[in-house]
């Protein structure tokens, strides 16, 4: 079914941006990128890794820098494989 909607939104986007219509066929871009992805555009990306759930990202979105978000990343991912 999922692979139907991709293609049924690649559709779209052509019909869309043929017809000059650019904010619509953006917004179908962006659901088909969703769609691939399996992550509405509120979810972090980082939930696109292995091992990152809903609380290891969130920790990483409180952190002040990107070095320190990334460190934390990269640790946490590691413990998660170390001791699954």
């Amino acid at each position: 079914m999922l692979d139907r909607a991709t293609r049924l939104l690649q559709a779209m986007v052509d019909v869309l941006s043929s017809s000059g219509w650019l904010a619509p066929a953006l917004a179908t871009m962006e659901l088909s990128q969703m769609c691939v992805q399996a992550l509405w555009d509120r979810d972090s990306v980082l939930l696109q890794l292995p091992h990152i759930t809903k609380e290891i990202a969130a920790k990483c979105a409180a952190a002040e820098t990107l070095a320190l978000t990334l460190t934390l990343t990269l640790a946490l991912s590691l413990t998660l494989t170390l001791n699954p």
